[in-house]
């Protein structure tokens, strides 16, 4: 088949031909290594063409990058100018959404731990493709349906450096080039002249480092091509920024990123690879990996790189003031669920001591809320972390700052669940049998998302990705201690002279916060929510965490009721029921009950934990049943249906 027979047969973009979801074209995959073939979902449809690049994150191997246009087994090494090699044992079949990886030490040894990079071609989005070089110039035709903004060729035959082509910001008088893949030198060339379209791009466009054409008459090459789509709905962006006399910078993407690759173009570095699987929160500890480098994964010890609802922040003269970088970046996952159990899930478990994963989640998740259920104390209420904030978590029952212990606690995020460390009171106590139940929660457009921002003591808004009207959020500030986690949700005022207001931690019922308020005078929208001046929720330099749910058909309920003292059914529009509940009074004094499948939502005795104390489960109270529709409640607690009270809700199908 000719090169533009194949690239003609690149299908539109998945999940629909009138929009493209990140989901469907990028996932980084962690895994541990067993030493013996083993096949990996990856999540998105292979057989459209894919390129998958696999790293060793816990010890020093070369990477390794496969792709369709050269076929399985055949393995390229971003740190090497080696030319391909065949690799049996390396990715060595592909099925359905699936590829099979064999013993090949540097990407399958028993207990080492990897992550692979899933690229699918899809318009707007990635491309490769293969030619054999003519000496001189040659036009490549690709499949991207716009103008790629970085570039990166290798020869699969001879030896040869990896150079890459960038457009820099997408602007055709800015494009770079003379600049290699597996080097930390500088670009050589900032070129006037942009030799590609949306259909083809020269030759003559890429050099590596020291000014060598790839090209060479008879050897075969491999591009691999990354869009730069800057439209609302765009996914990637291949740009550059300058840091200010202090090694600062502040990008606007228009989203929040999920992945991303950096390198100095005016001074030498490494070529930086992050990602929110591995690790890419808002505080330090970052996980890094170098494409130049057979190195070991490094943390991120002083917070060089964040992301932002918008964006990303580079701060700690993580690079030299005032020289310029460029960029790949992908956005996190945007494609939105149609079922509940694509973004909550419960596990129970009992405490082991040591360290442990917790797995079988279903998805990477965002949010974790684990309790102990039998054992009552300061580490037995709600204690929640979120991936956005690296390994630390809050307690909800009271008003400390967070918590980052790593070595006695939460230890990382993984992509089907989370690890914990040994003797970990807070997850994983082995005490008395302390059992546990963990609720996690994925960030999903129209359901969930978690906003990671810092005070400023001035009226704001904060941009979200929730991408519809918030319905419940939920603010705890991270830094300081003595805040309480204030919380609003829809039917509470929101305007100059009244900021109503009901407390997580406190049995207390709804408030009216004036001047400095808590909400501003602004109502949410579908991309921000407002903050006042109240220090509670917006102090200067004070770091905090909201979280922001919203009603979903058939997945998510965010709503009120009045209690009849009896029986009745809280219609959430599901058809499955309910599988977590959270209920509070906000009429009068009331716990903030919590209800799940897991521990049993029955027609008898239904376990409930409180998420503003410590106190153990209680059992043998009746107070909601299942319902298809979402869920009844009953008359056994005043909590949860007093005649007459006014109740809040969040439901999740």
């Amino acid at each position: 088949m000719s090169l533009a027979s194949k690239l003609l047969s690149v299908s539109g973009s998945a999940g629909g031909a009138d929009k493209l979801y990140v989901d469907d074209v990028f996932q980084a995959r962690t895994r541990t290594g067993t030493g013996s073939a083993t096949y990996v979902d990856s999540g998105v449809d292979l057989s459209k063409g894919y390129m998958v690049w696999s790293k060793g994150r816990s010890g020093a191997t070369d990477h390794a990058v496969y792709d369709s246009a050269r076929g399985v087994t055949l393995d390229l090494v971003s740190n090497s100018t080696a030319a391909q090699t065949t690799q049996a044992t390396g990715l060595n079949d592909i099925y359905l959404n699936s590829y099979g990886v064999g013993s090949l030490a540097k990407m399958n040894t028993s207990g080492a731990t990897y992550v692979d990079f899933v690229f699918r071609k899809a318009p707007k989005f990635f491309d490769v493709v293969t030619w054999t070089g003519n000496g001189g110039l040659a036009s490549i035709p690709h499949s991207l349906g716009v103008a790629p903004g970085m570039i990166i060729v290798k020869a699969t035959s001879a030896l040869s450096n990896w150079g890459v082509w960038h457009s820099r910001d997408g602007n055709a008088g800015a494009a770079i080039s003379g600049i290699s893949l597996n080097s930390t030198n500088a670009a050589l060339y900032i070129s006037e002249n942009q030799y590609a379209t949306s259909t083809t791009f020269q030759t003559n466009m890429v050099t590596d480092h020291t000014g060598t054409a790839l090209n060479v008459n008879g050897v075969t090459y491999v591009a691999y091509l990354f869009a730069h789509d800057t439209s609302a709905d765009g996914i990637i962006q291949c740009g550059s920024f300058t840091t200010d006399a202090s090694g600062n910078a502040t990008v606007n993407l228009g989203w929040e990123p999920q992945y991303w690759m950096v390198k100095g173009s005016s001074t030498a570095s490494s070529w930086r690879m992050m990602d929110a699987s591995r690790g890419f929160p808002v505080s330090s500890g970052g996980k890094y990996l170098f494409t130049n480098d057979s190195g070991a994964e490094g943390a991120d010890g002083s917070q060089y790189l964040y992301p932002t609802s918008t964006g990303f922040v580079v701060t700690n003269s993580a690079f030299p003031a005032s020289s310029t970088q460029i960029y790949l970046a992908i956005r996190r996952p945007n494609k939105p669920p149609t079922l509940g159990t694509q973004v909550y899930n419960a596990i129970a478990r009992t405490g082991t001591g040591a360290a442990a994963t917790i797995s079988g989640v279903g998805f990477a998740p965002d949010l974790v809320m684990a309790q102990s259920r039998n054992q009552a104390g300061i580490t037995s209420g709600a204690s929640t972390g979120t991936r956005l904030q690296g390994v630390a978590y809050l307690r909800t029952q009271i008003t400390n700052a967070e918590v980052s212990s790593p070595s006695t606690s939460l230890s990382s995020w993984q992509g089907d669940g989370i690890s914990i460390a040994g003797n970990a009171s807070d997850f994983n106590d082995s005490s008395l049998n302390t059992t546990y139940i963990n609720h996690f929660f994925k960030r999903a457009v129209g359901v969930f998302d978690e906003v990671c921002y810092t005070g400023t003591g001035v009226a704001k808004t904060e941009a979200h990705g929730l991408g519809v009207v918030p319905e419940l959020i939920i603010v705890k500030s991270r830094s300081a201690a003595g805040h309480n986690w204030n919380t609003w949700t829809t039917g509470f005022v929101i305007s100059s002279s009244s900021n109503e207001y009901v407390v997580l931690n406190s049995t207390d019922p709804r408030g009216d916060k004036g001047a400095p308020e808590f909400w501003g005078s602004s109502y949410p929208s579908p991309t921000v929510f407002g903050l006042g001046t109240n220090l509670q929720v917006n102090a200067s330099a004070t770091t905090y965490v909201a979280y922001m749910f919203a009603s979903k058909a058939g997945i998510s309920k965010v709503g009120s009721y009045t209690g009849n003292g009896t029986t009745q059914y809280i219609s959430c529009g599901f058809t499955t029921g309910a599988r977590f509940i959270l209920v509070k009074k906000t009429s009068g004094v009331g716990d903030w009950l919590v209800a799940d499948t897991v521990r049993g939502i029955v027609a008898a005795g239904d376990p409930r934990l409180s998420l503003n104390t410590t106190a153990a489960e209680i059992t043998g109270e009746d107070w909601c049943d299942p319902d298809v529709y979402g869920f009844a409640i009953n008359q056994t607690t005043a909590d949860a249906n007093a005649s007459g009270a006014s109740y809040i809700f969040l439901a999740i199908a």
